[in-house]
C-alpha cells in the first residue's frame, strides 16, 4: 500500500470563456500521514518561500466537487461541462480559475481512498504533531 501518491494533471487557466485558455501542468498529491489534505503543486512557478507553489486542497471539497459547486472561501471547485470540473483559487485580490479533466481528478481520488479508507483517516492521523506544529508556526 502506497504512503504517497502523486499525479500529473494537465490545468488550464480559464482566462476567457470564449478562448482556449493557458495550459499549465501541475501535480495533485496525497500522504497518508495528511489524509485531509491534496495538495496541488505547480513546478516552476515559485511561491513566496522560493519553492514550488503549492495550495492545499480539502480531499473532501475535491471529491463533493466532482458532483456540486462547493467551496466558500479561497478555494472553490465547481463541476463544469464536458467532462471538467473548475478550480477557483483566490489569494488576496488575485484568482485563478483553472480546468482540470474530471477523470483524471477521478482516478487521483480513488487512488487516495485505496491508501486510506473513507472513515479511516483519524485512526493513522497524528493530531499531537499537528496541534504542535500549528502552535510552534503561531508562536514563531
Amino acid at each position: 500500500m502506497f504512503s504517497e501518491i502523486e499525479h500529473a494533471v494537465p490545468l488550464v487557466l480559464v482566462v476567457d470563456p470564449s478562448t482556449s485558455g493557458l495550459r499549465v501542468p501541475a501535480l495533485l498529491g496525497y500522504r497518508r500521514d495528511d489524509p485531509f489534505a491534496v495538495r496541488l503543486t505547480f513546478p516552476g512557478i515559485l511561491g513566496p518561500d522560493e519553492k514550488d507553489l503549492t495550495w492545499l486542497l480539502s480531499l473532501e471539497l475535491l471529491e463533493a466537487g466532482l458532483l456540486t459547486a462547493v467551496g466558500d472561501g479561497d478555494v472553490r471547485v465547481v463541476p463544469a461541462s464536458a467532462g471538467a470540473i473548475r478550480l477557483h483559487l483566490r489569494s488576496g485580490a488575485a484568482e485563478a480559475v483553472l480546468e482540470a479533466p474530471s477523470r483524471r481528478v477521478e482516478r487521483f481520488l480513488r487512488a487516495c481512498r485505496q491508501c486510506v479508507r473513507p472513515g479511516e483517516e483519524e485512526t493513522g492521523y497524528d493530531w499531537d504533531g499537528a496541534w504542535a506544529d500549528l502552535l510552534r508556526r503561531e508562536c514563531s
